[in-house]
């Protein structure tokens, strides 16, 4: 079966990103590989989320939107929004404007596991605030010495800690030895994000944020400028 797919970017600039709030659709998929969050890329987004960024009042607001809600998708029906980014990126924004009733979206960015590992490392951690114990058989690692991805097991303990990039991925994908499972998830997904902000506003990140965002270049896909 043809389908045909519109790849249009429904998504508008604002014409001062310091001074105006927007908003960003942020995804993450479920591969490894870098080649499965360009343009055109047709994996599951099992991440969805929206954030509502206000320059002026320094607020953002995430919304996270869980993986198997039943939505309309254009020109599709209704289907997983897991399933919205199969049909291209213009079909999963729109399925976030439909379930938000929102005229617009700004920005889109989108990341997988291997672009998420990346980005913590390359801020030498994340910290959050874990609201309980849990383990997760979920973290992943590129092992040079096999020249494979391998997968580990972590704990997480209560409180204040910090994750590497494998831990995070960890952190974000597990939900079934969660007390609100995929919902418990959602909100794992809210607060790492929370975290990284919280590191990129650091002083010690700002001051090398240049550096850091070529060292990430080619990790993620998003059409906000450098």
């Amino acid at each position: 079966v043809v389908q045909k797919v519109q790849l249009l970017d429904s998504t508008t600039s604002v014409t001062d990103i310091v001074n105006e709030p927007f908003l960003i659709a942020v995804s993450g998929n479920d591969q490894w590989d870098y080649n499965s969050i360009n343009s055109n890329s047709s994996f599951r987004t099992d991440v969805n989320m929206l954030v509502g960024i206000n320059p002026k009042t320094k607020h953002a607001l995430i919304i996270p939107l869980p993986r198997d809600s039943y939505v309309y998708l254009d020109g599709m029906g209704y289907d997983k929004l897991t399933h919205a980014s199969i049909y291209g990126n213009n079909c999963w924004v729109n399925a976030i404007k439909n379930i938000l009733s929102l005229d617009e979206i700004n920005y889109y960015f989108k990341v997988n596991f291997q672009s998420v590992s990346a980005i913590v490392d390359a801020l030498g951690g994340v910290q959050v605030d874990n609201p309980y114990y849990f383990e997760s058989s979920y973290c992943l690692r590129y092992d040079e010495s096999l020249n494979k991805v391998v997968t580990e097991t972590k704990s997480y303990p209560q409180g204040i800690i910090t994750l590497d990039g494998s831990a995070a991925l960890g952190y974000v994908r597990e939900r079934y030895s969660l007390p609100d499972g995929d919902i418990g998830r959602n909100k794992h997904q809210a607060i790492f994000l929370k975290g990284c902000i919280d590191k990129l506003c650091s002083v010690s990140t700002i001051t090398n944020i240049s550096s850091i965002l070529n060292q990430l270049q080619g990790t993620f896909t998003t059409n906000i400028s450098f």
